[in-house]
């Protein structure tokens, strides 16, 4: 598996499949044109709510083992913001020396976009269906292929595994699965 960095997140699911759907649009360039980039994400959140599979998950943390069923996404964080200024971590901090792992689980589809609306301010962390994580190793298993990102960036699909090393410089390492 290829090694990569990242600086604020690694993860999987559909919050990486939206943006994938949206960077890879030609209607992207045109929005950005005209000051409404963000929209194409709305757009294709809108449009994809109900193309999008969600895929059994499992994580292990620590050496802590978790299964999820019909996982919706599942964000590895080094600090509290993703994808221009959404709380996808909010206890997250750059220096507590913890990953911290948000895991959207089984919910019904018109959920989903009262999730992305609370998101902004942290609030998902509270519906029943979020489940929070925190630890030093982060290994994501998906039962199917899933596209993966790396701090907003397209990085193929598949596992996801991500640590922290103890007294070296705070550099977050991932592998990412092929």
């Amino acid at each position: 598996m290829p090694d990569c960095a990242f600086a604020n997140s690694v993860g999987c699911g559909f919050d990486t499949h939206i943006a994938r759907m949206a960077n890879r649009s030609a209607w992207k360039g045109r929005f950005n044109r005209v000051g409404l980039g963000s929209l194409i994400y709305v757009l294709y959140l809108v449009t994809e709510l109900f193309r999008y599979r969600p895929v059994d998950l499992d994580i292990c943390i620590d050496g802590r083992n978790y299964s999820f069923q019909q996982a919706w996404m599942a964000t590895i964080s080094n600090h509290p913001y993703y994808g221009g200024g959404m709380r996808i971590a909010p206890s997250a901090r750059g220096d507590d020396g913890l990953l911290h792992v948000t895991v959207v689980g089984p919910m019904q589809r018109w959920k989903i976009l009262a999730l992305f609306l609370t998101v902004f301010w942290g609030g998902h962390v509270r519906m029943k269906e979020v489940s929070v994580f925190a630890g030093r190793n982060v290994h994501i298993r998906p039962a199917a292929p899933v596209p993966v990102h790396a701090d907003g960036e397209e990085a193929r699909e598949g596992e996801v595994s991500a640590w922290i090393e103890a007294k070296r410089m705070r550099v977050i390492g991932a592998e990412l699965g092929e």
